[in-house]
C-alpha cells in the first residue's frame, strides 16, 4: 500500500486554485495562441530562476530521515537539469543563488544516442546525481517512455536477484552507467559525503533504478533519493523489495503534485507498482504568486501561451509546478 502525506490544508489548496483560476481569467485572450512545448522551461529557465534566490534551510546531510529542505533542493536540481548550455556551465551558480549548495564540482552525463542527460554536483558534505526529465520535443525520449515492457534485469536488492523493470527506463540508465555515472560515483563519494538521487519524470524513474543498482560502497553511502513527478518503474516484486530494503527503502520520497498524470502511469492493470513514500501538494500550475508585479505579468503571459490549451492533469507535471510545490 502506497504511503502518503498531505503538505497542504484544504483551505489552502482552494485558495491557490481561486488565485490561478483568476490570473488564468484575466489573459484568457493569449488562449488563442499556439502551445510550444518548450516555452515553460524558457520561462522557468530565464525568468524565474533570479527570484527564486534564497538559502534552502538542508537537514543533516548524514541522516535518511526526510527533510523538505532536501526535497527542495532536489526539486530545484532537477528543474535546473534541462538547462542546454553546453557542459551544464550555469548549473554551478544557480545552485548556489537558489539553494545555498556550494559545488565543488560538477560532471556532465550524457548519451546522444539515447538522449539520456544530467549531472553530478559534488559539495562539501552531499553528492547530487540528477537526471533529466522527458523533453517535450524529443522523440527518443518519448520513445524511452513507451518502451513499457517488463524484463528481468539484475539488482542490488534483496541481496542481487533479478527484478521485472521498465524497459526503456532501465535502458536510460545502462547508457550512462559504466562509463560515466558508475566512475563518478566513485570518484567523488570520499571522506565524508553522501549520495542524493533525483529527478524529474523520466529523470525521477531513472534516478531509482540507479539507487536499486548501486553497489556496496555507494549503497553505503545513500541518503536520500528524492524524485518529483516520477512514473512507476517495476513490478510490485520490485517494488516490495525496494520498501523493504535497508539502504533505499527509508530515504526514497516521490512528491506528486495536484493532478498530475504522469505518477499513475505504467497503469497497475500492466502490473507495475510504486515504491517508496509518496509526498502529495496541490499546488497546481500557478507558479507565479510571489514574484514581482512586472515578472508576474510576463509569466502569466507566457504561461497560458504555453498551457493554454493543456488539461490541468498535464499542467501539474512541469517542473515549475513541483518546485513551487516542494517549497510549501
Amino acid at each position: 500500500m502506497e504511503r502518503k502525506r498531505e503538505i497542504l490544508s484544504g483551505h489552502q489548496v482552494d485558495e491557490l486554485r481561486r488565485r490561478a483560476r483568476r490570473a488564468k481569467g484575466r489573459l484568457r485572450l493569449m488562449r488563442a495562441l499556439p502551445t510550444v512545448g518548450l516555452v515553460p522551461h524558457v520561462v522557468n529557465l530565464v525568468l524565474l530562476g533570479p527570484q527564486e534566490a534564497a538559502s534552502v534551510a538542508l537537514e543533516d546531510p548524514a541522516s535518511a530521515a526526510f527533510g523538505p529542505g532536501k526535497m527542495e533542493l532536489m526539486a530545484k536540481a532537477a528543474q535546473l537539469a534541462y538547462d542546454d548550455s553546453p557542459g551544464l556551465g550555469r548549473i554551478p551558480d544557480a545552485l548556489r543563488r537558489q539553494t545555498g549548495f556550494d559545488v565543488h564540482s560538477i560532471r556532465m552525463l550524457e548519451n546522444k544516442g539515447r538522449d539520456v542527460q544530467g549531472y553530478l554536483a559534488a559539495g562539501d558534505r552531499m553528492v547530487l546525481c540528477v537526471f533529466r526529465g522527458t523533453e517535450p520535443l524529443s522523440l527518443v525520449d518519448w520513445a524511452l517512455d513507451f518502451e513499457v515492457c517488463l524484463v528481468e534485469r539484475p539488482l542490488t536488492l534483496g541481496g542481487g536477484r533479478t527484478f521485472r523493470l521498465h524497459e526503456g527506463f532501465w535502458d536510460g540508465v545502462e547508457a550512462v552507467w559504466k562509463e560515466q555515472l558508475l566512475p563518478e560515483l566513485e570518484r567523488t563519494l570520499t571522506g565524508d559525503r553522501y549520495l542524493y538521487l533525483g529527478g524529474h519524470s523520466l529523470g525521477g524513474a531513472l534516478a531509482m533504478i540507479t539507487a536499486a543498482r548501486l553497489p556496496d560502497e555507494c549503497r553505503k553511502r545513500l541518503r536520500g533519493v528524492y524524485t518529483i513527478g516520477q512514473p512507476r518503474v517495476g513490478d510490485y516484486d520490485f517494488s516490495a523489495a525496494y520498501d523493504n530494503d535497508p539502504a533505499v527503502g527509508k530515504c526514497t520520497w516521490r512528491l506528486v503534485n495536484a493532478q498530475d498524470i504522469v505518477p499513475r502511469l505504467p497503469l497497475e492493470v500492466m502490473d507495475y507498482e510504486h515504491a517508496g513514500d509518496e509526498i502529495h501538494c496541490a499546488i497546481g500550475p500557478d507558479v507565479m504568486l510571489r514574484l514581482d508585479w512586472g515578472r508576474r505579468c510576463a509569466l502569466k503571459t507566457l504561461n497560458n501561451v504555453a498551457y493554454g490549451f493543456l488539461p490541468d492533469f498535464i499542467q501539474d507535471h512541469f517542473p515549475e509546478a513541483y518546485v513551487r510545490g516542494a517549497m510549501g
